[in-house]
């Protein structure tokens, strides 16, 4: 009796390990195939990421650039301005002048307003 229960054992276990072969293999395939389909979803998520940090780190140059050449465009401004106030000044000293050569040549000569 004792060989007929290590028979039955036997084969008992057997069974268990061939329905437990069964049961992971039936459950494996599915459990690799969403392995496989979360691990292309996380690479192509991992390259976005990458991208958008990319696109991220070009936008914050171009706002260095923008901050650079804005600060550019002040200093040239200034600079035009000044050289408008000096040419303003010139201009006045010119006429200025004009007006005393004017009155200089009606002093010297009366019949004529203009010698130019």
């Amino acid at each position: 009796m004792t060989e007929y229960k290590a028979q039955m054992f036997s084969a008992v276990i057997c069974m268990f390990v061939c329905n437990f072969c069964n049961f992971s293999f039936a459950h494996q395939n599915p459990l690799r195939n969403m392995r496989t389909d979360v691990e292309e979803e996380f690479n192509k998520l991992s390259n976005k990421k990458l991208s958008l940090m990319e696109s991220l780190e070009q936008v914050n140059s171009n706002i260095v650039d923008m901050k650079q050449l804005g600060e550019r465009k002040r200093r040239l401004n200034e600079q035009l301005k000044e050289q408008i106030r000096r040419l303003d000044e010139q201009l006045k000293e010119q006429r200025r002048l004009d007006e005393q050569m004017d009155q200089a040549s009606t002093v010297i000569c009366p019949s004529h307003t203009t010698l130019r």
